[in-house]
Order: C-alpha cells, then sequence, then structure tokens
C-alpha cells in the first residue's frame, strides 16, 4: 500500500478524534537504499536488484506476465520486499499503535 494512503488516514482519524492504528506493512516497505532486496517474478525467475521502477515492471514481461503497474497521471511508489519482521510498523519513524474502546458490550 502506498504510504501517503496511510498517511492520509492518520490524518482524517486525528481531524475526527478517531484512534489510529498501523498493524503491519506486510513484507514490503517503500524502497530505501540500504536493503539489498530479491526480486522474484511471477514465473518464478529471482534477481537481486536494488530497485525496480514500475518502467521496469512494464517494459519487461518477466516480471508481471502482460499486466500493466502504471496509469497515466498517478504517482508511483517503489518497494522492495524485506519481510514483516523487518518491515515493522513504523509510519514516518512514529509507532501508531491506537485502538477504539469498545464501550460496554453484553
Amino acid at each position: 500500500m502506498h504510504p501517503d494512503w496511510v498517511r492520509s488516514i492518520r490524518d482524517q482519524c486525528a481531524a475526527a478524534g478517531v484512534p489510529f492504528l498501523v498493524k503491519q506493512w506486510g513484507d514490503w516497505l517503500p524502497w530505501e537504499p540500504e536493503y539489498d532486496p530479491c526480486w522474484k517474478s511471477q514465473n518464478g525467475k529471482s534477481e537481486d536488484q536494488h530497485v525496480l521502477f514500475p518502467s521496469d515492471i512494464d517494459n519487461d514481461p518477466k516480471w508481471d506476465d502482460g499486466l500493466s503497474f502504471i496509469n497515466e497521471g498517478q504517482e508511483h511508489a517503489v518497494f522492495q520486499k524485506v519481510g514483516k519482521k523487518v518491515a515493522g510498523r513504523l509510519l514516518d519513524g512514529v509507532l501508531h499503535n491506537e485502538y477504539p474502546t469498545t464501550g460496554d458490550i453484553r
């Protein structure tokens, strides 16, 4: 998921006084140069690359079997697979760990 989507939800929750939680990023993080991820295509080929841009994916069918990853007029974010443990739960360096109250449940 794009980090800007999560930032928008965080800001909307803050404006509405609603608790906000980032549960996890999954296996993927926005690309950072300190990681050296291995990319695996849908057809099972692995390559070691520092970054994989959407245009690289669209121009090389081994990555997507012909599916387009580029939508005109939209910003793109490059992600890398680092694993859930490394990806963690931080958004912009902050742990958002708020839970809504459940009230009186019977």
